[in-house]
């Protein structure tokens, strides 16, 4: 089970999500341009070229720091946690900065369990509620006895954001990873996975949201057996983001007979360290 959500939280870190109905006009533009820098970040190899990926994140932080400063609370620590979230996808294969990963993991992991203190799942906004599942898996990945403690509780965070917003593709997403990787004897199931985020693939609208629902929809189908469909929505997110290093990675890797997510467990030794 501990290795099965270590795989999720690398893949959530990459996701994409956009303008929703009651939230601010500043709060939308935000975070739409952090993700298209995301998309963008994407023609890099994000192992060979971190230092630059993590520096232009750095510079997006600081560029609109007063703009996050005047959002609500609760809108603020979605925006946070995206970019700490990502700084964590750039870094988590950095030994040597481990330490100072997981303390700004807890860092922001306690800040927004203080929020959250005397609310239920159902009083906080779907946006916050996929950000704090998100915030969760990363940082239960650095102790095997938080994975087990966590690692439930982040499923019904998904579930009321569905809830709360059907048309929402994100907590869709999400959720989809969770049921692929949770072991059966948890309530995990592949086919529901790959279900739910073949709904997240048809409720994206935006570039970055198709370009990102595509790729982990076609590495869904890649490993259940259906290469040809795979290979046919890959293209959409080629076709998403011609330049994207990404997809070039997943055609090489699917020509082996290796999936997005078997080539990320490869890469990463993270697992290994857990305790």
């Amino acid at each position: 089970m501990k290795k099965t959500f270590l795989i999720f939280l690398l893949m959530i870190s990459s996701l994409a999500l956009f303008a929703q109905a009651g939230t601010s006009e500043s709060f939308n533009n935000l975070i739409q341009n952090f993700f298209e820098l995301r998309m963008n970040n994407s023609v890099f190899d994000s192992k060979k070229e971190s230092e630059k990926i993590l520096s232009r994140i750095n510079e997006f932080e600081a560029s609109t720091k007063s703009q996050v400063e005047k959002l609500t609370e609760e809108e603020r620590l979605v925006v946070e946690s995206y970019i700490v979230n990502e700084k964590f996808g750039v870094i988590y294969e950095d030994k040597s900065k481990r330490d100072s990963l997981k303390e700004m993991m807890k860092t922001h992991f306690d800040k927004m369990e203080k929020f959250c203190a005397g609310k239920e799942n159902s009083d906080l906004s779907s946006w916050f509620l996929v950000s704090r599942g998100d915030v969760t898996s990363c940082y239960m990945v650095f102790s095997a006895k938080d994975v087990m403690k966590y690692g439930m509780a982040v499923k019904p965070m998904y579930e009321t954001a569905i809830e709360k917003d059907p048309d929402f593709f994100l907590p869709y997403m999400n959720l989809s990873q969770w049921y692929y990787y949770a072991p059966g004897i948890a309530g995990g199931s592949k086919k529901k996975g790959v279900s739910l985020c073949k709904e997240a693939y048809e409720l994206s609208k935006t570039v970055p949201e198709k370009y990102y629902t595509s790729i982990f929809y076609s590495q869904m189908l890649f490993e259940n057996k259906q290469k040809d469909e795979a290979a046919k929505i890959l293209l959409e997110a080629e076709k998403c983001f011609p330049e994207s290093t990404m997809v070039k990675i997943i055609k090489e890797q699917n020509a082996k007979g290796k999936s997005l997510f078997e080539y990320n467990k490869e890469k990463s030794d993270l697992s290994k360290d857990v305790k």
